[in-house]
């Protein structure tokens, strides 16, 4: 998941998103581009976005065989194009997995795109490592400030290192076909300033009551998506115009 600073003009979701999911984020107004199906992902998430971009402050940066696919939608809005393509086996698919908020990212550095590294040392962005290589996928971020996960190395890192505020929650209870469980950060995205997106219900969700009193102690308004179990549709990725 990431920070944004406004509502973002439209969001890449996966090309599986439900139909009613993908209306009531056009009621917003926001626009909706769709994945496709990549040949080197496992059938679960061979249409996650998060797999796929990596939005840093108002630019994305774009997997190349998603853009190949998809250029003609993707001329609008601010986007650069990354180096490498990812493969089906772990740690090669999670080079676009990084999670940012304010000043800060967090992923797996070894691995990620040399794209997304030349931007953000151009943006002044202080890295936050972890061996977690989907950060992405397992946190939940508030706002510049605030985060949720499940995963001791990023609560460590965040809260030890960094000292920022970050709340930790328990793991499964996310529907992902095909896994055991998915991850909250999958499972959500900020759609404006103030706003968070859930795929699914945090009625149905275990630490759902926990999270929801983070979101009113900051003010956040909680959108869902459809009434139902939270699902891991790997976020959904900012998308700016030019």
């Amino acid at each position: 998941m990431y920070s944004i600073e406004k509502k973002p003009d439209a969001l890449l979701v996966d090309y599986r998103l439900p139909v009613e999911m993908k209306n009531k984020i056009e009621s917003f107004g926001i626009e909706i581009v769709e994945t496709v199906a990549h040949p080197n992902l496992y059938e679960a998430v061979k249409g996650h976005p998060d797999l796929m971009g990596c939005p840093l402050k108002n630019i994305t940066i774009i997997e190349p065989y998603l853009y190949n696919k998809k250029y003609k939608d993707f001329e609008r809005f601010s986007i650069r194009i990354g180096n490498e393509l990812i493969e089906k086996e772990y740690p090669n698919h999670i080079k676009y997995n990084v999670a940012t908020f304010g000043n800060y990212a967090i992923g797996y550095f070894k691995y990620v795109d040399k794209e997304i590294a030349t931007v953000l040392e151009s943006l002044n962005i202080s890295l936050i490592n972890t061996n977690q290589g989907y950060s992405k996928c397992s946190t939940l971020i508030l706002d510049s400030n605030n985060l949720v996960t499940s995963d001791i190395s990023i609560f460590k890192a965040v809260n030890e290192v960094y000292g920022m505020n970050i709340a930790r929650i328990n793991s499964g209870d996310i529907i992902l076909e095909g896994f055991e469980y998915g991850f909250i950060g999958g499972a959500s995205s900020l759609i404006d300033n103030k706003k968070i997106a859930f795929m699914g219900s945090l009625e149905y969700y275990n630490d759902g009551k926990a999270i929801m009193n983070v979101l009113d102690s900051l003010k956040i308004d909680a959108v869902f998506l459809a009434n139902s179990k939270l699902q891991d549709y790997g976020s959904m990725v900012p998308l700016y115009l030019k």
